[in-house]
């Protein structure tokens, strides 16, 4: 990561020409405790935690020089464990203990010589606490996790060692400077530079320090000065990159390099694992850092994956199965689920761990409510290009809410996890028995984008139904009127002679809670996860999948079944509708329930309550013998459906008068709103994206200025962004939206209003009380005191018309407001 920076630097850190005699003698400063410490080392050291400020290096502090930081570790357990107090209070060798994950070098530090001074104890939270002394290592941040550590016992009798070899800005935000007795650097976390092989260690008392360079005489007479004057003039060139009291514009800042780095690794990492759906990684706070004078996420140098699929050897199977090596959690004192991982070669290898697959959208055919739609191409976006709400996990997939890239579009995203060692069919396989659902000419458009690797992830990205499904109707209403319940039986007909006559898909699992609607009242058929396809010769199904309280009694017998098994499932979740309660009793256990549908009578609606048509529409359903059960496209013309086709029913106003229309249209401000903020304050390479949101009659009006239409706006807008971006990182602008309001506009339009303030940062923010987004870093978290930091404030009113497509929205109108 770090070899580019320094082969662009130039010469500042490269030629350094030593007189022969200058390293005769094992003595570097004889007036200096540490006698082999190079003085330009430490007066570098010195001046470089100065200037990043993580560590406090007073004028009676002691630097110790090591090869390393695992030199300087057993050092100071060396000289901790030697101490007269210690040895006096000690029965045998001091325990060493860490909190779990720990540092995998620690045990094997430990108990490498197998001294009688100290030995291994292991974690913190298993250490029993006692009157005897004890050493407790301190890493933070954590090798492996990433996150922020202070010591877990606290007792009186205990030594700390505080390891700070990740305490840079690259990793982690710099929240102050560190205090404590002995704290650990190395030359190769700061500046990359791992085989110069040196460390060094700040200590604050002089027994402590006596005894570490007594440790260092005895085991290799001292460090090599060779190493230190190199080191010294690397360091020296870092701290000039951030000279103090200058107003000289360096372009050789390592920090802010690596930082940039490590934020573009950690997004297409995040990406790659969330993609996958087998593994997860730790979450992190923002917090403000006060040598990038910006709020910032940790971008740790290791990846703590964890497998979220049960498997209770990841290592041995990432090494045999995918030819990718990694180190087990039981390596840090945890669990064998995770893994441990470089960042780099992560990045390097996530083509195999996962394909973006397939994304299919969805066309407006009356019969089966797909609508046709451009094809684009979806690749995973990082963190700051879309903004995704999370809504529900099934058996073998997850879904979610987003704010589509490319166009302000709404959608259900859905991941299907395929690992190839749990699926008995191979990806070819799936994709062959996935495609003929959507490559009809009336059906929706196919991207495919497979990586040719063993494990994937199939997308599928679909219209946002934000009225829910027909399950979520009868948990507000109780029942669907019948004159209502009609028209909807109507148009999921359509849907339903449309699988199986054209595309002679069985849907197999077919119940309110795959039976979707919008706002506009228009029903769809959803979750076609288990469906299976059956050929013109109309073979049958010889499986046994779907939900057991709606399966048909050939299904439940496990015999061959077609068509007619959607039927039953289709007028047990309609009776289910009209009466407000499943028709069978599922209190005792599915065995009972299953010998209820095979053995006892049909269900039927209460003659009292229902017409003579619905109650015959659900005898016909329910027949017990399939081969008596009408098709779909038959049903169609029964006199349930004719009965209400001439009375006038808003589907439309009844799904509004079930749900909050306000709180829909919060969901979907804070979703346009977010995604365009984060496109606004996002990287350069996307903002492009952003013209998609105009049209040709779209107005924006800032400073008295009005500009019409795309090719207008958007090079306003794009001068804007980069007047507030300046011409450093430093002086980048970004908003923080600390209120948004919304209404309705129009019959289906959105009016939103966002004002707020702008900071210093890399990264759009938002008010804990405004917007509400998850997994968006908010100020609260952040710990971010607005009103010192605010540097401006903004209001902005966008007005979303829909647009051709359906689920996209344009914005129509736009005005700016900006006071400094």
């Amino acid at each position: 990561m770090y070899e580019k920076f320094w082969r662009e630097t130039g010469s500042a850190a490269e030629l350094l020409v030593l007189p022969g005699s200058r390293t005769v003698s094992y003595f570097s400063d004889v007036t200096n405790l540490c006698w082999f410490l190079e003085p330009d080392l430490a007066s570098e050291i010195r001046r470089l935690h100065l200037v990043v400020g993580n560590a406090v290096v007073a004028d009676d502090s002691f630097i110790i020089v090591g090869t390393g930081s695992s030199q300087l570790f057993q050092a100071a357990l060396f000289a901790l464990s030697t101490s007269p107090e210690v040895v006096a209070a000690s029965a045998g060798p001091v325990p060493v203990i860490s909190s779990v994950p720990y540092y995998s070098s620690y045990p094997a530090g430990a108990d490498l010589l197998r001294s009688r001074l100290f030995r291994w104890a292991g974690d913190t939270s298993s250490f029993k606490q006692s009157n005897k002394p004890y050493i407790e290592v301190v890493c933070s941040p954590s090798n492996p996790d990433g996150s922020m550590k202070a010591t877990s016992v606290g007792s009186s009798n205990g030594k700390v060692i505080h390891d700070l070899a990740y305490y840079w800005p690259q990793y982690t935000a710099i929240t102050g400077p560190a205090n404590h007795d002995i704290m650990l650097f190395t030359v190769s976390k700061c500046t990359g530079h791992a085989g110069m092989r040196l460390g060094w260690a700040l200590v604050r008392h002089r027994d402590v320090a006596k005894r570490m360079v007594k440790f260092m005489e005895v085991s290799t007479i001292g460090v090599s000065r060779d190493s230190q004057l190199r080191a010294g003039k690397i360091l020296k060139a870092v701290s000039d990159g951030y000279k103090l009291n200058s107003t000289e514009v360096s372009t050789a800042k390592l920090f802010h390099f690596s930082r940039n780095k490590m934020v573009d690794r950690w997004g297409r990492l995040r990406d790659a694992v969330a993609s996958t759906g087998a593994f997860s990684l730790p979450q992190f706070q923002p917090e403000y850092c006060n040598f990038m004078k910006e709020v910032t996420f940790p971008s740790p140098a290791f990846a703590w994956l964890k497998c979220e699929m049960g498997i209770k050897d990841c290592e041995s199977l990432m090494r045999e199965k995918y030819k990718i090596l990694t180190r087990s959690g039981r390596h840090f004192g945890a669990g064998s689920e995770h893994l441990l991982r470089d960042v780099a070669c992560v990045l390097l290898e996530c083509n195999c761990y996962v394909s973006h697959g397939f994304v299919l959208f969805y066309q407006n055919d009356e019969r089966f409510a797909p609508v046709r739609q451009t094809q684009y191409e979806f690749q995973a976006a990082r963190p700051q290009d879309e903004w995704t709400r999370s809504a529900a996990n099934g058996l073998s997939s997850s879904v979610c809410s987003f704010s589509f890239p490319f166009v302000t579009k709404s959608c259900w995203w859905s991941r299907l996890r395929c690992f190839q060692s749990f699926l008995m069919a191979g990806l070819e396989e799936l994709k062959k028995k996935l495609k003929p659902l959507f490559d009809a000419e009336a059906g929706p458009s196919v991207y495919t984008s497979m990586d040719p690797c063993d494990s994937c992830v199939i997308s599928i990205a679909l219209e946002y139904m934000d009225g829910g499904s027909l399950a979520d109707v009868l948990q507000l209403q109780k029942s669907i009127p019948e004159p209502v319940l009609s028209h909807i039986v109507h148009k999921l007909l359509l849907a339903l002679s449309y699988l199986h006559g054209e595309r002679h898909l069985v849907h197999r699992d077919i119940k309110p809670a795959n039976l979707l609607i919008n706002l506009k009242g228009e029903p769809k058929i959803s979750d076609f996860g288990i469906s299976a396809a059956l050929d013109n010769s109309l073979a049958m199904c010889e499986t046994f999948v779907g939900t057991v309280t709606y399966m048909s009694p050939e299904r439940i017998q496990n015999q061959s079944y077609s068509y007619a098994a959607d039927i039953w499932s289709f007028g047990v979740a309609m009776l289910e509708c009209a009466t407000g309660k499943f028709p069978y009793s599922a209190a005792e256990g599915a065995v009972n329930l299953m010998l209820q549908v095979l053995y006892d009578p049909s269900p039927s609606p209460p003659r009292d309550s229902f017409s003579a048509e619905f109650c015959s529409f659900i005898d016909a359903c329910l027949h017990k013998d399939p081969d008596a059960r009408p098709r779909a496209d038959e049903l169609l013309s029964h006199p349930f459906i004719r009965k209400y086709e001439k009375e006038s029913v808003d589907l439309g106003a009844y799904v509004r008068g079930v749900f909050d229309p306000n709180q829909r249209l919060k969901d979907m401000a804070d979703l346009l709103a977010v995604h365009y903020y984060l496109l606004f304050d996002g990287a350069d390479g996307l903002w492009h994206h952003a013209k998609t949101f105009y049209g040709d009659k779209s107005i924006f009006r800032f400073s008295n200025k009005q500009f019409r239409g795309q090719n207008n706006i958007f090079p306003a807008l794009t001068d804007i962004r980069r007047k507030l971006a300046g011409d450093r990182p430093r002086e980048k602008l970004v908003h923080v939206v600390e209120k948004l309001h919304c209404r309705a506009h129009a019959d289906n339009g959105l009016a939103i209003r966002a004002s707020g303030s702008f900071i210093l940062g890399n990264q759009f923010l938002i008010c804990g009380k405004g917007v509400q987004a998850e997994g968006m870093p908010s100020i609260q978290k952040a710990s971010l005191d607005l009103a010192n930091k605010r540097m401006g404030t903004f209001q902005e009113q966008f007005i979303l018309e829909p647009g051709t497509a359906i689920g996209v929205f344009m914005i129509s109108e736009q005005d700016l407001y900006i006071q400094a």
